[in-house]
């Protein structure tokens, strides 16, 4: 009985050898994105973009300036029509530029047009 099972099992795994492979591989053509789906993507690289940022003072700027760092290298970027960057400030009691007052809330709005302050509140 064990020569018959050996045997069988022996048989079914050269069969299984056989139907591996003999065929030429191809890789299937590249999908072409359907015109609704190029429209959308169009769509949303035009749209406005805000991004809204907490500059939060307490763990960035009082022990070294970094949040004042930061703000400094987002005023570096020119961004465009479309992109506006909201940045509310608080949190610290000393900030390492010249435009945040530590005694206020402040929010800041910076696009291609540059940096505004459009709102401040006490702390």
């Amino acid at each position: 009985m064990k020569k018959i099972f050996s045997s069988l099992l022996a048989l079914c795994m050269l069969l299984s050898l056989a139907a591996c492979g003999g065929g030429e591989v191809t890789a299937p053509p590249p999908e072409q994105p359907a015109a609704s789906e190029a429209a959308a993507s169009q769509a949303a690289a035009e749209a406005d973009w805000a991004v809204y940022w907490y500059l939060c003072g307490s763990d960035l700027e009082t022990n070294g300036g970094f949040a004042s760092g930061d703000f400094a290298e987002l005023l570096e970027v020119t961004l465009p029509d479309n992109v506006k960057v909201v940045i509310e400030t608080g949190g610290s009691s000393a900030w390492h530029n010249d435009f945040v007052d530590p005694s206020k809330l402040q929010r800041f709005v910076y696009e291609s047009e540059g940096l505004k302050l459009v709102d401040e509140q006490p702390s």
